[in-house]
């Protein structure tokens, strides 16, 4: 599939018509084309290019959420603050304190 990046049109790239230059938009003529890709969270299509593991931005951003929503129900839920502290000082300060921090400022 291809996306005319003038007007937003998604089509085949056989119906791509040729310009002068090389291929152009079938609807508007555009010759900015590029290859799309369909996201496998919302099915939408967009440019390849910014698709990150198949998802587009708002489908990345709602997983991540969905993840941190997730860590912090199960992993802050299982533990007191007390232990918390103890796990960031003592035995995984890095990934702890990372972690406290993301569930922060996304909560």
């Amino acid at each position: 599939m291809m996306i005319c990046d003038n007007c937003g049109l998604i089509f085949a790239g056989h119906d791509a018509l040729k310009g002068l230059d090389g291929y152009v938009c079938p609807s508007c003529h555009g010759d900015e084309i590029s290859q799309a890709g369909r996201c496998v969270g919302c099915g939408e299509y967009f440019r390849l290019e910014t698709l990150m593991g198949a998802r587009c931005g708002a489908c990345q951003m709602e997983l991540k959420f969905k993840f941190l929503a997730g860590l912090k129900r199960d992993f802050m839920g299982s533990f007191s603050k007390m232990e918390l502290n103890w796990l960031a000082d003592h035995v995984y300060p890095d990934i702890v304190t990372h972690l406290l921090s993301k569930c922060a400022e996304n909560m």
